[in-house]
């Protein structure tokens, strides 16, 4: 609350100022400038190379080489690593969903409830996963590693998502599913973001962009290009 009386907006669920991020010398992003708050769906759209990437791995310090601001419900993290950008809330969904491939569909998602009580937040039942998406209640005791692709993505997301997160970040969740798949992951996230999270998506799709997020950012090679809503 200001000194008048006006209330103050909240801060972004995650943000970045100035973001310039480098490989060796050469910068992949320049100057960027993104915010998402609790209850968005915002997508970042971008041909491959164009540093989308980059911009999410930088946002949740996974990658550190970087210039700018990046900032968790105000709190600056520019600093911080992974693994304390993890704590305060900060789940990265890495293209080609990443899974553990020798544990089954299960205890990948027992690992994400374990993050969810180090964040101080009650995980999930599993029976409300299954729910989210039907065949990985069907595969539970499968191992990971034999999953389909878009198996293996809908349990990557899952796994996020029962950690609880505030801000969960994800890379290309469309690449490689059927239409269908895809259609069910998407609906998933937002049933999901509007339960109290942020959601930053870098996507190549324009249809599925359109139908689910509630503002995109344009990027081209490295730099912001635009941003509109979905309207």
């Amino acid at each position: 609350m200001s000194a008048d009386g006006v209330r103050e907006p909240a801060a972004a669920a995650i943000a970045c100022a100035g973001l310039t991020s480098y490989y060796g010398q050469a910068p992949a992003l320049r100057g960027v400038d993104v915010a998402v708050h609790t209850d968005e769906i915002v997508a970042v759209l971008g041909h491959n190379g164009a540093g989308k990437s980059t911009l999410l791995r930088s946002l949740a310090r996974v990658h550190r080489a970087v210039d700018g601001a990046v900032t968790v419900s105000g709190r600056e993290v520019t600093a911080e690593g992974a693994s304390s950008v993890a704590r305060l809330g900060v789940s990265l969904v890495r293209e080609g969903a990443p899974v553990f491939g020798d544990l089954t569909v299960e205890e990948n998602l027992l690992l994400g409830a374990r993050l969810a009580r180090v964040r101080g937040r009650q995980a999930p039942d599993l029976d409300e996963v299954w729910t989210w998406f039907a065949v990985l209640g069907e595969r539970r005791s499968t191992r990971a590693g034999l999953l389909s692709g878009g198996q293996r993505q809908m349990l990557a997301i899952s796994t996020a998502l029962v950690s609880r997160p505030t801000v969960l970040l994800v890379d290309e969740p469309s690449a490689g599913l059927a239409p269908a798949m895809a259609e069910t992951v998407f609906t998933a996230i937002r049933q999901l973001c509007a339960t109290g999270m942020a959601v930053l998506l870098a996507e190549q799709n324009m249809r599925w962009v359109s139908d689910f997020a509630t503002r995109t950012y344009h990027l081209e090679t490295g730099t912001i290009a635009g941003s509109v809503t979905a309207a």
